[in-house]
């Protein structure tokens, strides 16, 4: 009976799981972000504390608008496992080393071979995969998601990805003299935004070898 009840606590929908792990994303994984988000936007006052809260809202947004095209039965969670594995392991090296991802990083993860990897392995970045990576993972895969039928799980997505672009532009409007020279100005800041760096950057090297 215990387990029941906690069980149906925790049920939750695609859309819940997928803004529930975009957070955490956010919270916990972007620590080089906002290390170099504060270069420029300084937190000192409490108009830089509402703006460190509109970003979190706007990447929160964005995260959650990016997943929620894989928010299908048997493809949302390995989907959202294999991103907090790959992002717990960004999330370390921009940590540790304070680089940025890019396309000329990722092609130099490609072409690393065996030994220089194994060189890179250390506790500390062992502790990052289990606790940024397995254990979160654990937890997305054992948390029970109620998938709607097929034509009710479309209309829940595309208002999932229409409330999620309002919340985009609701939080970057007020501070869109900020945002524009921020991300105009500051270009290498995208590098260091986890997940969206890796992501782009794979495909970006992904195409260049296809060209090639």
């Amino acid at each position: 009976m215990l387990a029941g009840k906690w069980q149906g606590f925790t049920t939750m929908s695609p859309s819940r799981l997928i803004v529930m792990v975009a957070l955490s994303l956010v919270l916990f994984y972007n620590g080089a972000l906002w290390h170099a988000l504060n270069n420029h936007v300084p937190f000192d006052s409490v108009k830089s504390a509402i703006f460190y809260a509109s970003f979190a809202g706007f990447l929160t947004a964005f995260i959650a608008l990016l997943l929620t095209p894989v928010s299908f039965k048997y493809l949302l969670k390995p989907a959202l496992i294999l991103l907090l594995l790959c992002s717990a392991s960004a999330a370390y090296f921009m940590n540790s080393y304070g680089v940025a991802i890019d396309s000329v990083m990722v092609q130099n993860v490609f072409e690393t071979n065996v030994g220089e990897v194994s060189a890179l392995i250390s506790l500390r970045l062992l502790a990052y995969l289990f606790l940024l990576g397995i254990l979160p993972a654990v937890l997305v895969w054992r948390i029970p998601v109620t998938y709607p039928l097929f034509a009710r799980g479309l209309l829940n997505k595309l208002l999932a990805l229409v409330l999620s672009l309002l919340a985009v532009v609701v939080t970057v409007a007020p501070f869109y003299s900020t945002y524009a020279p921020l991300f105009r100005k500051s270009s290498t800041l995208t590098h260091f935004i986890n997940p969206t760096n890796y992501i782009y950057a794979v495909s970006k090297y992904v195409q260049q070898r296809l060209v090639i």
